[in-house]
């Protein structure tokens, strides 16, 4: 805890020193018509399949830190072996994910931050082969490196619905709430097109009051509701979660953040099911839908 606490002072202490540099550009995504072309991906009818996810879903949400702890691919491999939905931030794209993720081999990668030597993003691993995918992509103001978003759409056994993911790695080195904002918008966008379940989960980096509000008032506008711990061991830094896991259309009925020695992260495990039939509140929104209006800051 020490050391996380420490990297992250450092990080808001360069905040501090370095403030002038969120002046840098004006804010907007990498490409600006991404969102748009998310949501014309999405309009579209998708593939037919005759695998869809089955009455429950257990799902793990994990920020690997890279794989940079010793002994991360057992523990990968423990969690994962039963789970139908992997969502995982700072995952490194090479061939190290392929034996702990033997149970998952539908894939989509969302590219992040690179080196010359690495590359890392979000990843989103099935049992099921997703109908589409997309991906977003948002700046961090200061390091000019991506963060990334995977967007994926699967089939739901016995429904003409789908489910559509979202696997957020929030941008984090920002004084101000502006980059941040923006990404979420572009995010909320896609999603308030999707007439159906939600799942929106990730490393938010909601580490004070006013990016927490943002990612309130994005759940707000798209009915969605944050799974709750009973214990709840989830990263925290100024003593907020820095990841979440937001749904609509669905209920957990099991949850847990168990503590790890292989991240600076805790891993976020929750079965869910689906609701049958839909809140009429929840129905309305999906039926009617509303444009989305900008996420509002505090």
């Amino acid at each position: 805890m020490c050391k996380y606490t420490y990297k992250h002072l450092t990080i808001l202490s360069a905040c501090v020193l370095f403030g002038a540099c969120s002046a840098w550009g004006p804010v907007k995504p990498i490409r600006e018509d991404q969102a748009q072309q998310c949501i014309q991906q999405f309009r579209q009818a998708p593939a037919s399949s005759d695998h869809g996810l089955a009455s429950g879903i257990n799902l793990l949400n994990w920020n690997l830190q890279k794989g940079s702890q010793p002994g991360w691919e057992t523990q990968l491999r423990a969690l994962s072996r039963h789970r139908d939905l992997l969502l995982i931030q700072e995952a490194v794209n090479d061939n190290g994910l392929t034996e702990p993720l033997a149970y998952h081999r539908h894939r989509h990668f969302a590219p992040g931050y690179h080196t010359g030597s690495q590359q890392t993003g979000v990843l989103t691993a099935s049992r099921v082969a997703p109908l589409d995918r997309c991906n977003l992509a948002s700046l961090e103001p200061w390091l000019g490196t991506p963060k990334a978003t995977a967007i994926t759409r699967f089939a739901i056994e016995n429904s003409n619905q789908h489910l559509l993911v979202a696997n957020i790695h929030g941008v984090n080195f920002s004084l101000g709430v502006a980059h941040y904002q923006r990404q979420l918008q572009d995010v909320v966008a896609v999603l308030a097109e999707h007439r159906g379940p939600i799942i929106f989960a990730g490393d938010f980096n909601t580490w004070n009051g006013r990016r927490l509000a943002l990612l309130e008032a994005a759940a707000q506008r798209l009915s969605l509701t944050a799974v709750t711990f009973t214990e709840d061991r989830r990263r925290r830094f100024l003593g907020r979660p820095l990841g979440h896991i937001l749904v609509r259309g669905l209920t957990a009925i099991d949850s847990d953040a168990p503590a790890t020695e292989f991240s600076d992260h805790n891993p976020m495990l929750v079965s869910l099911t689906w609701k049958q039939p839909l809140h009429d509140t929840e129905a309305a929104t999906l039926r009617h839908g509303t444009a989305v209006q900008p996420v509002a800051a505090e």
